[in-house]
């Protein structure tokens, strides 16, 4: 093993020496399957976390998975990208009228070693993959366990695609355990069709990533899809709501801030939620603010954009110009949220102890 990927795994703030060939989707997920089964012997009520490092880099995965899609992204970064957009609208995942960002990737036939490219993508999908399997895995064990039908599932990721180039790993081939590569901001570019922008900026394909809900015993209308927005802060108002439980207002003797956030468990029977919430973001520099239809966004050292996200959700027709208004509206509350949440400029200045 390289130096760089000697990281540690802790189980109960003990380390572990996982045995040859241990792969962490596999490995955690065979953790939470004994968790769970041990809940459900002792009749208790269980919450699990489960926070898989795939898909992020660096690519690794198993050879039998990598081996299902061997050339499957030859053809290049605009063919694939065509061939979702197109599934997209189909699977009414977007919106039929919705138009796709310009690309922001060379033309397919000027990349000089393709066969790596194409590895990339196919180590990537293969973590995907191999992390479909193991949460098939989990569901399966609480069917096993007859509460499958009683549990909550909220899926998620966490960001949209990231667009970092690494490679630190001259002379090996991607895709294994000496590997630490990640497939750049071309394939990520591919990943966030049809939106704008990476993990890290507040354009939407940075912030906006799918979520699945599953509860049998308490969703009644299955299949639904919405549009409408929810923050990651609401998943701890939902499981308040769901749960009947009461936020506390204090810790050990010290207050806690209040819970930030709003149950989305209206949107997921498809009601519609309408309201004037403003929902904030910010990450080194990257601003936004949501409300409604609206949105404002900035880069760092840019200019901010306006955008109706109803009509413009891939972020093509900046309406600051033409709406000042509204853009000096929703400017006034970012600002005025930075203060009360102290948002500190950009870059941060270093700190030093007297």
């Amino acid at each position: 093993m390289l130096a760089m990927l000697e990281r540690p795994v802790y189980l109960n703030e003990k380390e572990v020496i996982p045995e040859s060939g241990w792969y962490s989707t596999v490995g955690f997920t065979d953790y939470a399957i004994r968790f769970i089964a041990e809940a459900v012997k002792e009749k208790k009520p269980f919450f699990l976390y489960q926070a898989y490092i795939a898909p992020h880099f660096p690519l690794q995965a198993k050879s039998e998975d990598i081996a299902k899609y061997r050339g499957k992204y030859d053809g290049g970064y605009e063919a694939i990208r065509q061939d979702r957009f197109k599934r997209q609208k189909e699977l009414g995942i977007v919106s039929t009228e919705t138009i796709l960002s310009p690309a922001e990737y060379p033309d397919w036939s000027n990349v000089e070693n393709k066969k790596e490219e194409s590895r990339k993508m196919e180590v990537y999908a293969a973590q995907v993959d191999c992390l479909d399997q193991n949460i098939g895995r989990l569901v399966q064990s609480l069917k096993d366990q007859g509460v499958y039908e009683n549990t909550i599932i909220i899926f998620l990721s966490d960001n949209g695609a990231c667009a970092e180039e690494v490679n630190n790993s001259k002379g090996v081939q991607t895709g294994g355990a000496d590997s630490f590569v990640s497939y750049g901001k071309n394939w990520a570019n591919v990943s966030n069709t049809p939106y704008r922008l990476f993990k890290h900026y507040n354009h939407e394909g940075g912030i906006l990533t799918p979520m699945i809900v599953s509860w049998p015993n308490g969703i009644s209308k299955i299949g639904v899809i919405t549009d409408q927005p929810a923050l990651i802060n609401d998943i701890m108002p939902t499981c308040l709501e769901l749960t009947g439980a009461k936020y506390p207002a204090n810790y050990k003797g010290k207050n806690i801030f209040p819970v930030d956030g709003k149950s989305f468990w209206p949107l997921v029977s498809g009601e519609k939620h309408i309201s004037d919430r403003s929902m904030f973001f910010q990450h080194e520099g990257n601003g936004a603010i949501r409300q409604n239809n609206l949105k404002l966004v900035k880069q760092f050292n840019k200019d901010w954009e306006l955008y109706d996200m109803t009509k413009d959700p891939s972020e093509m027709n900046d309406l600051s110009k033409k709406d000042s208004m509204q853009m000096q509206q929703l400017l006034k509350k970012y600002q005025n949220w930075s203060r009360e949440y102290g948002v500190l400029p950009w870059p941060l200045q270093s700190v030093k102890n007297n």
